[in-house]
């Protein structure tokens, strides 16, 4: 169903015009739609679950602040038809007020923030569409309108963003530069009205298509960042006394197990020289105990893990564990690193699987020329394996090279075929390299957190989102959790995210680097923003 609205003092004279003060799209109007919405979800045939909003051109600045104000409201998404993103581009004088570049008053700008979506599109949590071609049909061959909220909605949180429909072809949470046509996206071609359908038909053939993508995947919630606080300011494993951990922590793959009611822990030790990979278990995530025979892999002074072991990721099939882990031959260097594969019955006693890597680096020139590191490992529903894991290939002038994330797919866990090409880059985010993958299961999906880094040890984390497992999307530009105060463990940057569902809570685990670069692992929960 379809249903249409005057606003407070609009509508013709003696017919259908409503009672109350026109105020061009103030709070009084945006309270309306408010209210029509609200009444429109207690109505017996219709889906609460699917319920949207489309305004056209002055729409937005009605339609927009009250998603904002209200996101409560059982909207799931909304289609923005070429509409203005706040008071700077108005045409003529709506209710006596001019653009603000013609009247920079306080007393205009304040009634145009009012009325200004941008101000407000960070709080929508629906899908959110922007319609816009080529020709706006009131501002001609302006665009900083559209990508003025394209990136606001994308940096501001809202779970799901694109510019123009899917058969345009722009990807989701894409943030695009002002400066640079060259890199924006793709608009409709001419304008709207020359459109099959005029306008008219553009934005009711997208909310149809934007109505089957909640039909079929749900609302927008369903992917929406979950927003982690930390338990603690202070390390929740840090450096032992035991001399192979005795510089830094790091890198915790965490399992949680059900019927022990307890997590399992995997981490990484170093000791200045080399790495290893030691165990702990806790009853609440917070408090840890260690394993008193740790390591439990190490070095076995082969070429290939000359300088250790470690950055683990474990998998428990049919009772017994895999652990898929990096082999460090230059680990200063980033270089010739690979991937092996041990087995256990207990998860501490490990034997692995043949004499040396699993996966090796790949001929020159390609993505994994360099290094393979940080494995992640999860099995579908159809029983496939799937390998995710940072790749690295030289670039001249950068010591440290260029990394990405690879995807292999394996029928049994031994034998793998890798993916021409990475899965994620660095530049989703607009940063240099993306690596250390980690995936967890959802009900009607995967997420994948990862680490993107610009220069050395700079690393930042963030969420992408799957229904298959094998293409991602950013979810938002927001990191999952922010550097530490100063001072603390955590204060220069986060890496390796691990992350475990327990019920209703997540956990999120990751490393922490001081100024010195010393590391330390972290934790941090969050609410479940799906249903588990």
């Amino acid at each position: 169903m379809v249903a249409s609205f005057n606003a407070e003092g609009r509508g013709r004279e003696g017919v259908d015009r409503s009672d109350g003060e026109e105020t061009c799209q103030g709070p009084n109007q945006q309270e309306d739609l408010k209210a029509v919405i609200e009444y429109l979800a207690t109505l017996p045939y219709v889906d609460t679950g699917n319920i949207g909003v489309i305004s056209f051109s002055g729409g937005s600045l009605l339609a927009g602040p009250a998603l904002g104000r209200w996101p409560e409201l059982p909207i799931a998404y909304w289609v923005d038809g070429e509409g203005p993103h706040d008071g700077s581009i108005i045409l003529g004088e709506p209710c006596g007020h001019p653009n603000t570049r013609v009247d920079p008053s306080p007393e205009n700008r304040a009634f145009w923030r009012e009325r200004s979506p941008i101000e407000f599109i960070g709080s929508f949590r629906g899908y959110y569409l922007r319609v816009q071609a080529e020709i706006d049909h009131a501002q001609g061959d302006y665009h900083d309108h559209a990508l003025l909220m394209n990136n606001t909605a994308v940096e501001g949180g809202v779970p799901w963003v694109r510019i123009n429909g899917e058969d345009v072809g722009n990807p989701i949470n894409q943030v695009y530069p002002l400066d640079d046509p060259s890199r924006w996206p793709r608009w409709l071609p001419g304008r709207l009205r020359d459109q099959p359908g005029g306008w008219h038909g553009v934005l009711a053939r997208y909310a149809r298509e934007l109505a089957d993508l909640v039909a079929s995947k749900g609302t927008a919630s369903a992917i929406a960042m979950p927003h982690f606080e930390r338990l603690s300011e202070e390390p929740i494993l840090g450096p032992g006394e035991a001399e192979w951990e005795s510089v830094d922590v790091l890198s915790a793959e965490v399992l949680y197990d059900p019927d022990e009611k307890v997590f399992k822990m995997w981490y990484t030790g170093f000791d200045g020289e080399r790495y290893a990979i030691g165990y702990a278990t806790s009853r609440d995530g917070l408090h840890w105990e260690r394993y008193p025979g740790n390591p439990v892999l190490e070095s076995s002074s082969s070429e290939w893990d000359r300088e250790g072991v470690g950055f683990p990721a474990v998998v428990r099939v049919n009772g017994k564990y895999y652990m898929f882990f990096t082999l460090l031959k230059q680990a200063r260097a980033h270089r010739d690193a690979a991937i092996g594969l041990a087995i256990s019955e207990d998860g501490v006693h490990w034997e692995r699987v043949g004499d040396g890597p699993m996966l090796l680096p790949g001929a020159a020139g390609e993505y994994d020329a360099r290094a393979l590191v940080s494995p992640e490992i999860f099995i579908d529903d159809d029983g496939t394996w799937h390998l995710l894991y940072a790749c690295g290939r030289d670039l001249p002038g950068d010591n440290d090279g260029r990394w990405a994330i690879l995807h292999a797919t394996s029928s049994d866990g031994l034998h793998w075929q890798v993916g021409p090409s990475p899965v994620l880059t660095g530049e989703v985010v607009g940063m240099e390299d993306a690596l250390n993958p980690e995936v967890l299961r959802l009900p009607d999906g995967y997420w994948m957190a990862f680490s993107a880094r610009v220069e050395h040890s700079h690393f930042h984390l963030f969420l992408t989102y799957s229904d298959d497992g094998t293409d991602w999307q950013l979810l938002s530009r927001e990191e999952l959790l922010r550097p530490g105060k100063p001072g603390r463990f955590d204060e220069k940057a986060l890496n390796h995210p691990a992350l475990v569902r327990v019920e209703g809570k997540l956990y999120l685990f990751y490393t922490g680097y001081n100024r010195r670069n010393r590391r330390a692992i972290g934790l941090a929960t969050a609410s479940l923003p799906i249903a588990p």
